[in-house]
């Protein structure tokens, strides 16, 4: 397996200005990475929205996420790639848990508990299996870890089809 995350706006470029760059520089990558590993399956990290510079010159969060969301699917599906859906994630915690700060102090990049969150979405994107026993909180309050992992579990699982994950 082998997760790729571009710049985290090339996904919304390629939505909103038709970027070809951007989907020629995704299968070029994953030529490479087959090319050393001819069996390797690609995943497509969804990236996440944010607020800081401006949302990358996307107007707002909001904004940014739309075209996020479609220009990481579209890479995806042209690169015959499975998604990792992070920033689906993202929005489900800042939605319901706005006092979990998923950002460090420049608003863009994840804190503690948005590597955390990210963490769990790809764990369960390899395996489809949700936790169980004991589990590392890396550092963060017990209660926190355990609803990020309920988020990454309710964002994940049941979704295969939609990510395109084959088990």
């Amino acid at each position: 397996y082998a997760f790729i995350q571009d710049y985290s706006n090339n996904a919304a470029l390629y939505a909103r200005d038709k970027r070809k760059d951007v989907l020629a520089n995704t299968l070029e990558l994953k030529r490479r990475i087959l090319q050393a590993s001819p069996g390797c399956q690609i995943i497509l990290e969804r990236t996440w929205s944010y607020e800081g510079s401006e949302s990358g010159g996307f107007g707002s969060a909001a904004n940014l996420d739309r075209y996020i969301d479609k220009g990481a699917a579209q890479l995806a599906r042209k690169a015959d790639a499975w998604l990792s859906p992070i920033g689906i994630g993202f929005n489900t915690v800042r939605a319901e848990r706005p006092d979990i700060n998923l950002f460090d102090p420049d608003l863009k990049h994840q804190s503690a508990a948005g590597s955390y969150l990210k963490c769990c979405i790809n764990y369960l994107v390899l395996t489809g299996k949700p936790f169980q026993g004991e589990v590392a909180t890396c550092g963060l309050a017990s209660e926190t870890a355990a609803y990020l992992r309920s988020v990454a579990e309710r964002t994940v699982l049941g979704h295969e089809k939609e990510y395109r994950i084959k088990r």
